[in-house]
């Protein structure tokens, strides 16, 4: 096809250049950042943060319970008054206080060791030691301090008597299983050479049971402290003729006692 001298070339299309999309100086800026960089920058950050959680997790003590569970003694005793009196001042405090009835202290002593019971805390008397209880589980208890003094009162009929060794052979009321006054008098006949299976009688009596049969005749000589030593049932064996108070010296009646 030949073009005519009045007719114009076809116009060509010219190619369009591709748009280049210009990126922000910012944007570009953390883009080129590494991750060297980012490990520089923030490595220390989250390398104290870690460090923190962890000093935090072992050093500081979580906040105490709000409810807790106390094993104190039978209701009327002197340690379950004693309990509901700790249970008003916890409770201000906002902490709940459920006071659990036992046999006295060496149940107290022995149910925070019993996974079976729920015992957070409990009322011992100072001295008394769970027999048979290895010394590791022991070690797991902590005693919070001392609340008040109990004395042991030995009341006998008879002749005179100094030690507690001249107790051999006869009839003893040393308060019931549990109790930490049967604890007490068994740690210090002991150390009179008086224990169980031997030929003197330990009987489960404390208490005005214990003064009747010692009133009686039927035993005699009665360990009483704490509940069992109450202010009636003294001065009742005090007056009492026959019935005579055990007036020994402690560092030689404990003489033979561990350390």
């Amino acid at each position: 096809m030949t073009q005519t001298p009045d007719q114009e070339p076809p116009a060509q299309k010219t190619a369009k250049k591709p748009r280049t999309r210009r990126i922000a100086p910012t944007m570009a800026r953390f883009v080129a950042i590494s991750w060297r960089d980012l490990a520089v920058s923030f490595g220390p950050i989250l390398l104290i943060s870690a460090a923190a959680i962890y000093l935090a997790v072992r050093l500081i003590q979580p906040a105490p319970p709000t409810t807790l569970n106390m094993s104190a003694g039978i209701k009327g005793s002197s340690f379950w008054n004693d309990a509901q009196q700790y249970k008003k001042i916890l409770a201000r405090n906002g902490v709940t206080l459920n006071v659990l009835e036992s046999q006295g202290s060496l149940d107290n002593l022995q149910k925070p060791e019993d996974p079976k019971v729920n015992v957070d805390v409990g009322f011992v008397q100072g001295g008394t030691s769970a027999p048979g209880t290895p010394d590791k589980h022991e070690e797991d208890l902590v005693s919070l301090g001392s609340v008040a003094y109990v004395p042991l009162a030995v009341f006998y009929r008879g002749p005179l008597l100094t030690q507690l060794s001249e107790l051999k052979g006869k009839r003893l009321a040393i308060s019931t299983e549990g109790s930490g006054t049967r604890a007490l008098a068994l740690a210090v006949l002991k150390a009179n050479g008086i224990e169980l299976g031997g030929d003197t009688g330990l009987l489960p009596l404390s208490g005005d049971a214990a003064a009747s049969a010692l009133t009686d005749g039927i035993i005699d000589a009665a360990f009483l402290t704490g509940d069992s030593a109450q202010p009636p049932t003294m001065g009742k064996l005090f007056r009492t003729p026959g019935i005579l108070f055990l007036r020994f010296q402690p560092t030689s009646t404990l003489a033979a006692s561990p350390t």
